[in-house]
């Protein structure tokens, strides 16, 4: 049941997919992945998972001052008020971010649903889009708590998000959300969740983790299975896509424009003269991300020889790279534990409870 391939079938009409030999072809692939969603659910508008209404006042930073080493060129001439102003910018743009990737890994997802052809694939695409809708209306939620709305979409992730809403071939739709994207934000979630001093962004990115480790799990088990199969054209163009992807998330990171804004608002001398910052001008931790995600794409075979020298940046892997690893999968398999755990009683005090109207 599980040799039918996922991608490279052709796609099923509407009436086709009335049909019992259609429903019959279902495979059992996702069904493990499927069938655990309900035990971490969690619940943006509920308080007993997470209560944006605890405050956090924003004349302290976010996420560590010494993670941003750019403004080390200036020990002097910019005050703690504007360094913190400065890190609360990156971190607003990363949660901004975030709400739009999320947004737009959804709509994908409704998309994918048209295209794949086996009935537990459409099922999984389905159930992934509930979760990153509810991932969506988290950040909306914690931006709107802390910054009253996202940031403008830019126009390089607009450009990036169309495309692969657009393009008829699934798996560069599949590449680029659920390898470059979702595995970048995947590091960035356990970042920000070992960083931030607000503990309830703390709370919202372990939350976040728990669903989006199942879905780049599923995503690298994918990737193994179906990128072999595939023609040599197809590989590299799906190669091609995923560097496409990765560069532009590259440049979203690292974008110099924001140091840029402090040197002219604050009339520093030397500041970024190119697009990117300097790599000894970056934070660390968001190259490690690059890096990580990077060795999973390789190890998913989806850097090809022509494509690898575009890499060269990001395929040498740091000591702490592994630890890193380890760390974001035991903080999102403590969150599932918990959620497992806490939705279970729940279901219990539910069941135990008398019905409505019953006599005492």
């Amino acid at each position: 049941m599980n040799e039918m391939p996922i991608f490279n079938v052709p796609r099923p009409s509407l009436e086709q997919r009335l049909s019992p030999a259609y429903l019959y072809s279902r495979t059992t692939l996702f069904d493990p992945f499927v069938s655990s969603t309900h035990e971490r659910f969690w619940d943006p508008s509920d308080p007993r998972y997470i209560d944006f209404s605890t405050a956090f006042d924003l004349k302290s930073p976010l996420l560590p001052l010494n993670h941003f080493p750019e403004l080390n060129q200036w020990p002097d001439q910019i005050p703690l008020q504007e360094q913190i102003d400065y890190v609360n910018l990156q971190a607003y743009r990363m949660l901004s971010g975030f709400y739009y990737g999320e947004q737009a890994a959804l709509l994908v997802c409704l998309k994918e649903a048209e295209e794949l052809a086996d009935p537990c694939a459409v099922e999984y695409a389905i159930n992934q889009a509930r979760e990153e809708s509810r991932h969506q209306h988290g950040f909306q939620r914690y931006i709107q708590a802390r910054f009253g709305e996202p940031a403008p979409l830019s126009q390089p992730y607009r450009e990036l998000i169309l495309r692969l809403l657009d393009t008829d071939t699934t798996q560069r739709k599949f590449v680029g959300i659920q390898l470059v994207i979702e595995g970048l934000g995947l590091a960035t979630l356990g970042y920000v969740a070992r960083a931030t001093t607000d503990p309830v962004l703390r709370r919202l990115v372990t939350l976040v983790m728990a669903d989006e480790a199942q879905h780049h799990r599923t995503g690298r088990m994918l990737a193994k299975r179906e990128f072999p199969l595939f023609s040599s054209a197809q590989a590299q163009e799906i190669a091609e896509e995923a560097w496409a992807c990765f560069n532009t998330m590259q440049m979203l990171y690292l974008h110099a424009g924001p140091l840029q804004a402090l040197c002219a608002r604050l009339q520093l001398a030397h500041g970024p003269t190119g697009s990117l910052l300097a790599p000894g001008a970056r934070n660390p931790y968001f190259e490690a991300i690059f890096r990580r995600n990077a060795a999973t794409i390789e190890d998913c075979g989806v850097i090809t020889q022509v494509m690898r020298p575009l890499y060269s940046n990001w395929l040498s892997v740091a000591p702490d790279d592994a630890l890193e690893d380890c760390q974001d999968q035991q903080l999102a398999e403590q969150v599932t534990q918990d959620l497992r755990a806490y939705n279970a009683e729940q279901r219990q005090r539910h069941a135990l409870a008398p019905s409505a109207g019953a006599g005492g």
